[in-house]
């Protein structure tokens, strides 16, 4: 590899950069499985009033 395309290949694959948006990435995890159980949460709720409360 030269040492252009080194240089290249640095600025566009930066390890401080790729490490922050695999925490991003863990984190986005972690909020979107928190949002479905709220979810499931709900239309568990619904589905109890529904059946027994009506």
């Amino acid at each position: 590899m030269s040492r252009k395309e080194k240089r290249i290949h640095d600025s566009i694959i930066n390890p401080d950069k790729t490490e922050k948006l695999q925490k991003d990435w863990k984190g986005y995890g972690r909020a979107y499985t928190y949002y479905g159980l709220i979810v499931l949460g709900i239309v568990a709720a619904s589905a109890v009033y529904y059946i027994f409360l009506k």
